[in-house]
C-alpha cells in the first residue's frame, strides 16, 4: 500500500513539473512565432554566407533578379531599335567647275567619274554638293582633302552646300573627301579623285575633255501654242518641262537650254544626250512620234520660238519612255554655236509629230531637268 501511494505521488509530481515548465515557456515566448522563424532563416542564411563566402539566394530574390535583367535587356533592345530606325543621308550630287575645265563635271555620274580630271596646279575649284535624308533630319556638310586640309562649307539649305578651294601646287594625285552627316549618327561619304599635272610636260592629258551640262532652268520650259510660256517647274517647284498637248487641245513644245559658253573656239569630237526616264501624262500615243531638234534661240524663250525651225536631230516612237541621242547632227549643231560664238546656249526643242488630240485633256510627257543631260567630248 505504501509503495502504491509512493508511485501516485511521483506521478502527480511529474505532471505538476510538466505544467509548470509549459507555463514558464509560454511566459518567456520561447515557443517559435512567425517572426522568429524568419529571423531564424536569416540567421541560417548569414551563417551560410560566413561559411561559403556567398549569400544563399532565395527563390523570391532570384525571380526579382531575373525580372530586373529582362527589363534591362528590353530597354537596351528598345534603344537599339530606335537607333536602327534612323536612315543615313544620301549624297545625290557632287559636281565641280574650275577655270579651263569645261562646263560642268558630275563626279558621281559613271560617264564622267571614270575620266581622270586633269587640272593645273593651284587651279580654283567651285564644289557643289547635293544630299537628301529619308528622315528629313538636319544635315551637316564637311569637305577635306588627302593633304589633311579642312575647307569651309557654305550650307545653302538643308539639301545643298558649296565650297571653294584650290588644287595644290604639287604634281600628283589629289583626293577631295566629302562627308554628309545627320544629327542621329547617320553619314554618307564620297571621295573625288583628281590628278594635278604639269601642263607643259603633259599637254596630251588635257587635250581631250568630257564636259557634262544639265538644262538651265531659267531658260527651259514649255510653250503652249499662241497661249502661254511656262518656265520649267511643277507644283512643288521642281524643275520639269512638259511637251505634248494641253487640256484645251493646244500643242505644247518643250525647250531645254544648255549653257555651252565654255565651248566657244573648241573642237567638238562627240556629243551625247541622255534622258533615261520620262513621265507619261494621259495618252500621248495620239501622235506617232516624238521629234527632237537643236537650235540656237539666244538667251530668251518667246512665242516665236514655237514655230518650226532648228536642226532635226532624231525621232522616237511615243511608246518610248526614254531618249538617247548621239551622232553628227547633234555634234555639228553644237560645233556651229561654238564656232560662231553668237550664243551661249544650245536649245533642244521637243514636241509630238501631231499637233493635238481632241479629248480635252493633257496628253504628253514630263521631263525633269535632272534627267536630261548633255555630254560633250572636245579639245
Amino acid at each position: 500500500m505504501k509503495r502504491s501511494r509512493l508511485y501516485l505521488f511521483v506521478a502527480i509530481l511529474c505532471i505538476a513539473v510538466i505544467f509548470a515548465t509549459a507555463a514558464i515557456c509560454n511566459r518567456c515566448s520561447i515557443i517559435p512565432t512567425e517572426s522568429s522563424l524568419e529571423a531564424t532563416e536569416t540567421t541560417i542564411d548569414e551563417t551560410t554566407t560566413k561559411k561559403t563566402g556567398s549569400p544563399t539566394t532565395t527563390k523570391k530574390e532570384t525571380s526579382e533578379s531575373q525580372d530586373s535583367t529582362e527589363e534591362t535587356e528590353e530597354s537596351e533592345e528598345a534603344a537599339d531599335d530606335e537607333s536602327d530606325d534612323n536612315s543615313a543621308p544620301v549624297i545625290d550630287e557632287v559636281s565641280f567647275s574650275s577655270e579651263g575645265s569645261g562646263i560642268f563635271f558630275d563626279a558621281m555620274n559613271p560617264a564622267t567619274s571614270e575620266i581622270l580630271q586633269n587640272v593645273p596646279p593651284l587651279a580654283a575649284i567651285e564644289l557643289s554638293i547635293g544630299a537628301s535624308d529619308p528622315d528629313e533630319d538636319d544635315l551637316n556638310y564637311f569637305v577635306s582633302d588627302s593633304l589633311g586640309n579642312n575647307f569651309e562649307v557654305n550650307k545653302l539649305n538643308n539639301y545643298e552646300a558649296e565650297a571653294s578651294l584650290s588644287f595644290p601646287a604639287d604634281i600628283g594625285p589629289y583626293v577631295i573627301n566629302i562627308l554628309v552627316t545627320d544629327d542621329e549618327g547617320g553619314q554618307a561619304s564620297f571621295d573625288m579623285n583628281t590628278q594635278v599635272i604639269d601642263l607643259e610636260e603633259e599637254p596630251d592629258l588635257v587635250a581631250t575633255r568630257t564636259a557634262q551640262a544639265f538644262p538651265y532652268a531659267a531658260l527651259s520650259g514649255s510653250i503652249v501654242k499662241d497661249t502661254a510660256i511656262n518656265l520649267a517647274s511643277d507644283a512643288s517647284g521642281t524643275p520639269v518641262v512638259y511637251f505634248g498637248d494641253s487640256g484645251s487641245n493646244k500643242q505644247v513644245k518643250g525647250f531645254f537650254s544648255f549653257d555651252i559658253s565654255a565651248l566657244h573656239g573648241k573642237t567638238i569630237l562627240n556629243a551625247f544626250i541622255n534622258c533615261p526616264s520620262m513621265e507619261r501624262i494621259g495618252n500621248p500615243t495620239f501622235a506617232e512620234y516624238i521629234d527632237v531638234k537643236a537650235d540656237d534661240l539666244g538667251s530668251s524663250i518667246d512665242y516665236g520660238d514655237f514655230a518650226v525651225g532648228g536642226v532635226f536631230i532624231k525621232r522616237f516612237a511615243t511608246s518610248s519612255s526614254s531618249i538617247t541621242i548621239d551622232g553628227d547632227a547633234l555634234k555639228n549643231a553644237i560645233q556651229n554655236i561654238a564656232d560662231t560664238g553668237s550664243s551661249n546656249y544650245l536649245q533642244i526643242k521637243v514636241g509630238l509629230s501631231s499637233s493635238a488630240s481632241a479629248n480635252s485633256q493633257a496628253d504628253g510627257f514630263n521631263v525633269y531637268l535632272s534627267n536630261m543631260e548633255l555630254l560633250i567630248d572636245y579639245e
